[in-house]
Parts: C-alpha cells; structure tokens; sequence
C-alpha cells in the first residue's frame, strides 16, 4: 500500500498495524486478499484512527458490511462498542450522505437511513476472530458445531457466561438468548454456568445479580 499524508504513520509503517494491535494477528493468514481490507477498515474503526478511517471510505470501504461471522458488525458498531467517537461520529455522517467520497474512490458507500434501528452490541474481540473462543475444550467444540443452528447459539451463550465474558453475554441478550433455558440434559442455565465458572466470585457477585435482574425484567414482558 502507498503511503501518504491520508494514513496514520503507523499504519504507513505497517499496512496491519491496526489488525495486530486489536487482537486480529493470528487470523491475518487465514483473511482473504479481499477480507483483510475490510478489516483494516474495521480495526481502524475500533482504534478510533480517524485518518485511516477517512482513507479507507475514500477508497470504497462499505459502511454497511460486517465481519465475515456477524453481519451487523458494521464499522459503526465496532466504533460505537470500542468508544471510539471521532470515529463514530465521522461514520455516522458519512452513512448520512454528509461526507462527500472523492470522484476517484472505487464505489461509494451505501447510504443507511437515519430511521434505521442501532445494530445489537457486538461480541467480544476474541469471539469476533473465533466464535467457539469460550468453548474450552475441544470435543465440546466439535458438539457444538454439530448442534442445529438454534442449539448452537444458546451454547455459545452458556460458555460465553461460563468464561465471564460480559460483552458476549450482553451481545447474546440483546439478540434474544434464553436466560432460563438449559442444557439439554441438564436444568444448567446461563447462571448455572456462571457459577459453576467462577464468575461470580469475579465480578463480586455483581454477575448473578444481574442475571437474576435482566431475567425478572424479560419475565414481565414476556408475561403482560
């Protein structure tokens, strides 16, 4: 890649800067030519590096496309979870038609309509380059992908509360996870899992707490 006053130094120095310093470097062998420059874009999304941000829509990056597991990981999302607001403030305006992309870029960005819902919270970085991160051992891994798709997230579910991941958790949540439900043999839930994790010796007791709350709370809505 040329290097020009439009990148950060860093990233002139080192095209995957960004990848390596976020927590991507052992998935950069296995990206596509194609997939690892989108996320470059998404890395310098969650660095909140403005100039590289910039550089990579005036290339034709697509606002709209996610990670190559969850398609809602746009680089809005990775912004807005990392807190990375310059970033997200500059993505938002250019997802509006406010940011004017260069004749010269390869495409333009597709427009998001501004009545559009705010994208779940993203997953953890690990689970990010690994969905099976959480899932320790790997016989269980390999049961895991072999369970029916709706198995499957919920498993994903009960090792991300078993490992105290809290994005993860919150991520699953918000995209509707069963807080009651357990194994299939078993009446293990996710909070059964997070204790027998050791997660709420982590948090101080915070984490079954919370669960107990957002469980109480997704009651009464189912309920009225």
């Amino acid at each position: 890649m040329s290097c020009s006053l439009s990148w950060c130094r860093s990233v002139c120095e080192d095209v995957d800067y960004h990848v390596r310093a976020g927590g991507g470097r052992n998935r950069l062998r296995e990206w596509s030519p194609e997939t690892k420059v989108h996320c470059r874009f998404l890395y310098a999304a969650q660095a909140n590096c403005l100039d590289c941000v910039r550089k990579w829509v005036e290339e034709g990056a697509s606002l709209e496309r996610g990670s190559s597991n969850h398609a809602e990981w746009t680089a809005l999302a990775w912004a807005e979870h990392h807190d990375a607001r310059e970033v997200a403030d500059f993505l938002r305006q250019a997802a509006m038609g406010r940011y004017d992309v260069p004749a010269s870029a390869s495409s333009v960005p597709v427009l998001r309509s501004e009545s559009a819902s705010p994208p779940p919270p993203p997953f953890c970085a690990a689970a990010t380059e690994d969905e099976y991160c959480h899932v320790a051992r790997q016989k269980t891994r390999e049961r895991v992908r072999g369970m029916e798709k709706e198995d499957e997230k919920h498993y994903l579910f009960l090792h991300a509360a078993s490992a105290n991941c809290v994005e993860c958790v919150s991520a699953w949540l918000a995209r509707d996870a069963d807080l009651a439900k357990g194994t299939m043999n078993t009446e293990w839930n996710a909070e059964s899992f997070a204790i027998h994790g050791n997660a709420s010796a982590l948090l101080g007791f915070k984490w079954t707490t919370l669960f107990r709350m957002l469980f109480r709370q997704k009651s009464r809505v189912r309920g009225s």
